[in-house]
């Protein structure tokens, strides 16, 4: 077996997520919803040979951004931020608000380059995560009330 499919099918095995040995030849590009997971894989090819990408997204952990390597090894690539840094201070606090928010979208916008943006058909919770990830929401607005009537 391919060992980027060999890694990427251990690493979701306990919830029966698999990639079939012959994928690659079927698709270079896709997207596993399944068991709350949202993946997206991509194969390709860079100076250093053949490698899987993966994009993967479930509510109960951190989104991870994967690349295994032709010969199993394995590099962590830029994935959302979920959580932030606050300070006391609100200046302080403001700015880094902003940067958390620059930040996410230059990765979705990389993420987006590679064929890993929304298409609709993701998990409900990786679609309402990254949206929260890359857009401020103001809930002290009258726009954003919640009409309980």
């Amino acid at each position: 077996m391919d060992k980027r499919i060999s890694v990427f099918n251990k690493k979701f095995s306990h919830w029966q997520i698999a990639l079939p040995d012959d994928i690659e030849n079927r698709t270079k590009h896709g997207q596993i919803v399944e068991a709350g997971w949202t993946v997206k894989f991509l194969f390709g090819e860079d100076c250093h040979g053949k490698f899987l990408d993966y994009y993967s997204a479930h509510r109960m952990t951190n989104d991870s951004h994967v690349r295994i390597r032709s010969d199993g090894t394995v590099e962590v690539l830029p994935a959302l931020m979920e959580i932030r840094w606050v300070h006391e201070d609100p200046e302080e606090d403001a700015r880094l608000e902003r940067e958390w928010y620059k930040k996410n979208r230059e990765i979705m916008t990389a993420l987006e380059q590679k064929g890993f943006g929304l298409t609709g058909s993701e998990h409900p919770s990786f679609l309402i995560n990254t949206h929260l990830s890359t857009h401020k929401v103001d809930l002290d607005s009258e726009d954003s009330t919640i009409d309980n009537e």
